[in-house]
């Protein structure tokens, strides 16, 4: 909501095939005194995801005109391992039981294809390997006189088996969160939160793509023995050069105390990116007071990011170790994000779902990544996200290759773009976004052209640092805005080289409101007079486990939950 004086103005979300407005709708922009606001309650309304295969509940996508969502797709991430671990993903937003954003626990009981309208909690599912991410679409903005901040209740609980991060890019490349720096093997694995204690390894590809990582990491890999104790950390990847800031602590006991018992308990969690360095903070009471936990002197060089929302699973088979294992599948939970400050009044994208519909336009997407869990046939008549299950041959939407295994010559394709309208609003960007892979050995891509213009030559697998030959790579082409406006509908001409594949097309659009001036607040008068002292992060301090008490079990607002309560192996 934009205020000026008692006049204000209303921006809309689409959600199916209708157009409404209002707080309580997905992927809200508002306006506040340091500029927009992205907003997302993770509303249990919205286009049809799932049938869990009981048929008793279903699931509605995260908004997809806010959310760009994805998994990764190395092998390790997408191939079964045993017969009881088939090591498949999802991220869609089911019911909540409740409205306490602190309570992560889901109310699967519900068939109501496209929601009800209810609370509702964003869940990413993560089985044995994965990084999943949901990549905003509207960039935040970092200036010398104001940050970036992300505020979110995501858990409190974390393990070296299962854990969340958030992610920042640079907003003139898109990359997908499988791709930032995730901790992963070697060099670059996160250095451990004791005081020469060995570094803690991930699922991550390096060397990364230009990304910081905010992560949320369990201390110790044999709880029984040491207790439970979360942790946190920054790694940094500059053209391919990485760093790591870590509060080292002398002993665990030093470290934020949690227990498997918080699972379904979040946390309001805000991460306040600065030039000059980072902060992460928290209110566990929910009283509007957040508490420092830690700042590092990381630098951010970039004046505008894409936030990436992650949950990671590293060898959850068998880690933690020990007794203390508590099986390969949790679902990390999350509600009530805000962004701030955003660039664009409003984003969106084409094509979406249609409801109930998989496939609205089968000319540009071949596999949904968003579900590799759920497929088949059609539960209640109503489809699940894809017919069968997901393999690392995928050969996408269009290939041209002879070979293993696209076997086809789709050397050229056609698709018609729709472009969106948003009332009072102007179009600002556009990008075209897909997702490509290469025949093994091959550095292969293709280009794009609009119409009679002249094609552009798109940026190619082998453009993401350290992609496995078979993975699929998140990549985008900068469109002009100027030339998409001027026609509601646009022929979009892809020509693919030898060896190349591509799926999951579309086309991503920024919007601005030409009536609200400096809506990004750099020239706000509110700024100039905000105090320099809340802008400056100090260099770096240590978490003393007795400064901070979180007596969750004891003294917080919702008890009992059980572990991990979300839904079986199977749902």
């Amino acid at each position: 909501m934009i205020r000026f004086g008692s006049r204000k103005i209303l921006f809309c979300s689409a959600i199916g095939a209708s157009l409404a407005c209002g707080s309580a709708l997905a992927g809200n922009v508002v306006s506040t005194p340091t500029g927009l606001q992205f907003q997302e309650d993770f509303r249990f309304q919205g286009n049809h995801a799932a049938t869990l295969p009981s048929g008793q509940a279903s699931t509605v996508w995260w908004d997809e005109a806010s959310w760009d969502v994805r998994g990764d797709t190395a092998f390790s991430a997408v191939t079964p391992i045993s017969a009881s671990i088939n090591n498949r993903f999802h991220i869609d937003i089911h019911k909540a039981l409740n409205t306490n954003p602190a309570d992560a626990r889901l109310s699967n009981t519900v068939l109501a294809v496209g929601g009800d309208g209810s609370a509702g909690v964003g869940i990413m599912h993560l089985d044995f390997q994965d990084i999943i991410s949901a990549r905003l679409r509207n960039p935040m903005q970092i200036s010398a006189a104001q940050p970036g901040e992300v505020s979110f209740y995501a858990p409190i609980f974390n393990s070296t088996g299962h854990w969340w991060e958030i992610a920042i890019t640079p907003a003139d490349k898109i990359v997908g969160g499988e791709h930032t720096s995730v901790p992963g093997q070697g060099e670059f694995a996160l250095p451990g939160p004791l005081v020469n204690s060995s570094a803690q390894p991930g699922p991550g590809h390096g060397p990364a793509a230009d990304s910081i990582n905010v992560i949320s990491f369990g201390a110790s890999d044999v709880p029984c023995d040491t207790g439970w104790q979360v942790r946190f950390g920054v790694s940094k990847t500059v053209a391919g050069n990485l760093s790591h800031a870590v509060n080292q602590v002398p002993n665990l006991s030093n470290l934020l105390q949690t227990s498997p018992e918080q699972a379904n308990r979040l946390v309001h969690w805000r991460v306040r990116f600065a030039q000059t360095g980072i902060e992460l903070a928290a209110d566990p009471e929910e009283d509007g007071s957040f508490a420092v936990l830690e700042t590092y002197a990381m630098a951010v060089p970039w004046n505008e990011v894409h936030v990436h929302l992650m949950a990671v699973a590293y060898q959850a088979d068998h880690h933690p170790q020990g007794d203390c294992y508590l099986g390969h599948i949790r679902e990390v939970a999350w509600r009530a994000v805000k962004v701030s400050p955003v660039k664009y009044a409003a984003t969106d994208v084409y094509p979406k779902n249609a409801n109930a519909d998989q496939a609205p336009a089968a000319a540009w997407r071949g596999y949904d990544l968003r579900d590799i869990q759920r497929f088949g046939a059609a539960i209640n008549g109503v489809p699940q996200p894809n017919l069968s299950s997901f393999s690392v041959e995928n050969s996408g939407r269009y290939c041209n290759d002879a070979g293993y295994p696209c076997f086809d010559d789709a050397a050229n394709a056609s698709l018609s773009l729709v472009m969106p309208t948003r009332p009072g609003l102007e179009l600002a960007s556009a990008a075209f976004l897909y997702d490509a892979r290469d025949r093994d050995g091959a550095t292969t891509s293709g280009s794009l052209g609009i119409g009679a213009l002249a094609a552009q030559n798109l940026p190619g697998h082998d453009s993401v640092p350290a992609a496995e030959s078979q993975a699929w790579v998140r990549r985008a082409l900068a469109l002009n805005p100027q030339l998409l406006g001027a026609n509601s509908t646009h022929q979009l001409n892809i020509a693919l080289q030898q060896g190349s594949y591509i799926d999951r097309m579309e086309v991503e659009f920024g919007f601005s409101s030409p009536s609200v001036l400096f809506a990004n607040g750099y020239e706000s008068p509110v700024l100039a007079a905000q105090p320099q002292a809340l802008l400056k992060l100090e260099s770096a301090q240590v978490l003393d486990g007795g400064s901070w008490q979180l007596d969750i079990l004891n003294a917080q607002k919702v008890q009992g939950m059980p572990k991990f309560g979300h839904c079986s192996a199977h749902e």
